[in-house]
């Protein structure tokens, strides 16, 4: 025997629950330390063979970081170096405090483009050290703001970021990222601005076009989509390293033929030797960078989600989201004083992990390795890097996501607010910029959900013939009303948003069936009520009522009964009027002798083998019994016990702590059997 209140009574949850990170007053040291360095678990296992793989995908990716790292600093709109400034640090922080054995963060194509939009917008893009110093600033405000939702528990923010919004932002932020490169593809100087100013300042100085660039452009492109094809068509584990073979040939054919004072090709010029200093962000630029690093936190959140939950789904290990989030920030914020910019977990440097057989978080110390010997030795002999590389690195790299725009098309014909909440991201962050896109994708997603939320799904059942199975009448044809009972289901909670449209679409239903004495209300879709709906019901009844019409609630779950005891509906709307599904509310009213139009006809048609079980006089019967020690509402099953003789009924009540009772004395040897719930 259960209580009904305390079945559904919702326990207050403790605060080692809520913070777990905090609430260590039960965890010994030794379980709190490898619950901050997940890295120590692993180590606990670890062995020669694991090594040789972590350091065969650590080389890898090594190879495949640099050229990335370069380009897309130069997509922010800050010197190279600083790319493998934000390769190295972060990576290591990451080794000791993710989750993820697979992840490798660092810089990423679409936080570069943010970052130096951003850059842009506040006015710092004028100046170098200006521009610099704000992306590193940044990369602490985020890490701050990460470290801040994992102790909140806000992780459940980025759910608002629909998959149409999250699509449309990234085919969008594509495009700006290719006309970004357009300059160094035809070596122009000019400034950077938003789509529209980028592609007019292209056209219109497209007269002064760098014959090189152009010819260093498509001859890099050529060689990167071919051997990108190739590796896709063997499908390779290791994918052809051709962006640092494509590096190191230009540098080499630029160095050697002097193609920046013979032809005036751009490069990216000196870069400096070592390790990156320690220095302090400057953290007085957060209240003009607020906003931007807002955005920009949710993107790069949801991309390493995203990446943590692919590779430990394929792989079959746990992540923690919580601690991902505590590794996230504490890598920016610790890289910032290493003059990194923001960093975020790459997808394609992941797969080659995953691919390559990389075992542990382990690799990216020897990523850190060959990042730490190229600075230190390698640097100077890339100055005579042309830029117009880098571009053609970044476009082949976004070629794939473009095609993303086949998608509109499946999306009107399935889902038109999914349709438009795609197209409404896509202009907005094409016309307005990456921060103001996402911000207007993100609103346009919520009202979207509200507008849904606010229209009530009331629809009416039918009978399918010879069944005891009711039906949407405008789906199923064959689905027949029952003389004198309308039958509505509710299809979801009902609360202040929606009470209004239910309350509009049920009145509707009853005004325009004729002859109809009850209205069974089907709510077992219905998770929960609030006091509107609540409300909203209690006028329904009422109005129903002053029309001599009355009303059956059937299905409802546990907390919503719980709900109507608590404020008195039960009583209200009347202690027999409760059903536990559609079937016994039928059976009772095939006893009634309700005085309707329809009356005539009656619901004694409804089944024929369902009257054969009543003209038997006493039969078995269920009857639930709702909350705590309230003898008085019965929740009728559809074997409810009823006499039937002179068209009344009588439900049999069940004494407060009887479980089964003997009905044989009121005729036959049946019995009536009571259950509470």
């Amino acid at each position: 025997e259960l209580n009904l209140l305390q079945e559904f009574e919702e326990e207050v949850p403790s605060a080692n629950s809520v913070f777990p990170s905090l609430c260590t007053c039960s965890t010994s040291p030794l379980q709190l330390l490898v619950q901050s360095f997940p890295i120590l678990e692993r180590l606990r296992t670890y062995s020669v063979g694991i090594m040789k793989s972590d350091l065969v995908a650590g080389i890898t990716i090594g190879v495949f970081v640099i050229p990335q790292g370069m380009a897309y600093a130069l997509l922010a709109g800050i010197p190279v170096q600083y790319g493998l400034y934000s390769s190295l640090t972060p990576s290591l922080v990451y080794t000791l405090l993710g989750t993820s054995r697979h992840m490798h963060i660092g810089p990423f194509a679409l936080v570069s483009l943010m970052v130096g939009d951003s850059i842009e917008e506040m006015g710092f893009g004028e100046d170098e050290d200006e521009a610099v110093a704000a992306a590193i600033a940044m990369s602490a405000i985020i890490g701050i703001m990460l470290v801040v939702m994992a102790i909140a528990r806000l992780g459940f923010i980025v759910t608002f970021l629909s998959d149409p919004v999250l699509e449309g932002f990234t085919v969008s932020a594509s495009l700006l990222i290719c006309s970004s490169q357009l300059k160094h593809i035809f070596g122009l100087q000019v400034k950077r601005g938003t789509f529209i100013e980028t592609i007019a300042l292209v056209c219109i100085n497209i007269h002064k076009t760098n014959v090189a660039a152009v010819v260093t452009s498509v001859i890099s492109m050529m060689l990167l989509v071919a051997a990108k094809t190739y590796s896709q068509r063997r499908n390779l584990a290791v994918p052809i390293p051709i962006e640092l073979i494509v590096v190191v040939l230009s540098t080499i054919i630029s160095g050697v033929a002097d193609l920046e004072n013979r032809f005036g090709l751009p490069i990216v010029g000196s870069i400096p030797a070592g390790l990156p200093p320690p220095s302090l962000p400057d953290l007085s630029l957060a209240s003009s960078l607020l906003v931007p690093c807002i955005t920009i936190t949710v993107v790069l959140f949801v991309i390493c989600a995203s990446i943590v939950k692919t590779f430990a789904m394929k792989h079959n290990y746990d992540t923690y989201e919580n601690q991902e989030l505590y590794a996230m920030g504490f890598a920016n914020i610790l890289g910032s004083f290493w003059l990194c910019y923001p960093s975020c977990g790459s997808l394609s440097r992941s797969a080659v992990v995953s691919n390559i057989g990389g075992k542990t978080q382990v690799f990216n110390v020897f990523v850190c390795m060959l990042l730490v010997v190229t600075l230190i030795a390698l640097t100077p002999l890339l100055s005579t890097l042309p830029n117009a590389v880098l571009g053609s690195i970044i476009l082949v790299a976004f070629r794939t996501l473009l095609s993303k725009m086949q998608n509109l098309r499946h999306l009107w014909r399935v889902q038109k607010s999914d349709f438009l909440c795609w197209l409404t991201t896509f202009l907005a962050t094409l016309f307005l910029g990456t921060t103001y896109g996402l911000v207007t994708g993100f609103a346009v997603s919520i009202i979207a959900l509200l507008q849904q939320s606010a229209r009530g799904q009331v629809v009416e059942l039918g009978n399918l013939p010879g069944t005891e199975l009711y039906r949407n009448v405008s789906r199923f044809p064959s689905a027949r009303r029952l003389p004198g009972l309308l039958i509505v289901r509710f299809g979801s909670s009902v609360n202040f948003v929606n009470r209004k449209s239910y309350k509009e679409m049920l009145l509707k239903y009853v005004q325009r069936t004729e002859g109809i004495h009850t209205v069974a209300l089907i709510m077992s879709m219905a998770n929960e009520v609030d006091t509107s709906g609540l409300n909203m019901l209690q006028s329904v009844t009422k109005i129903l009522k002053a029309e001599k019409i009355q009303i059956l609630l059937v299905g409802c779950r546990g907390p919503v009964r719980a709900f109507f005891q608590r404020s008195k509906f039960s009583d209200f709307i009347g202690m027999d009027m409760w059903f536990i599904d559609l079937q016994s509310a039928i059976d009772y009213l095939k006893t009634q002798e309700i005085e309707s139009p329809a009356s005539s006809r009656g619901i004694q048609g409804i089944s024929a083998k369902r009257n054969e079980e009543m003209k038997g006089g006493h039969h078995r019967g269920l009857s639930s019994k709702v909350g705590g020690d309230n003898p008085d509402m019965i929740i009728r099953h559809r074997n409810s016990s009823i006499q039937s003789g002179g068209g009344n009924s009588e439900v049999k009540k069940a004494p407060a702590r009887s479980m089964v009772t003997d009905s044989s004395k009121e005729g036959g040897d049946q019995k009536g059997e009571v259950r509470r719930i």
